[in-house]
């Protein structure tokens, strides 16, 4: 039970925060241009990076973390190492959208760090 609380209280923590931070993010990497947007474009912004966060964490944590330990009985922390390096090799694949490798690298370590 104890396991599960801590689970749900992360997911809840990313949901929350990963928003947020992308947002930030976009505003200063763009010169501040987008302070003056609309509301719709900060509720779609907000929306669009729930949704992503909400996808992530149930593919990672809830299809794969939970395969992982209880369909190939891997012990929880050898289990959660491994969905982090793969969550944060994921994020290596943004170089075909929109990122630099570094950016990209940069993304990765901390999407490694986070997830673990």
């Amino acid at each position: 039970m104890y396991v599960n609380n801590q689970f749900n209280k992360s997911i809840l923590l990313s949901l929350l925060l990963f928003p947020l931070t992308n947002i930030v993010l976009f505003v200063f990497n763009n010169g501040g241009a987008y302070l003056d947007c609309s509301c719709i474009f900060i509720i779609e912004t907000i929306a669009i990076n729930f949704a992503i966060a909400l996808a992530e964490e149930l593919f990672f944590r809830g299809l794969l973390l939970r395969e992982m330990v209880f369909g190939f009985e891997i012990r929880p922390m050898i289990a959660s190492v491994v969905v982090s390096i793969a969550f944060g090799v994921m994020h290596l694949l943004n170089v075909n959208s929109y990122a630099t490798w570094n950016y990209a690298i940069l993304q990765s370590i901390c999407a490694f760090a986070v997830s673990i």
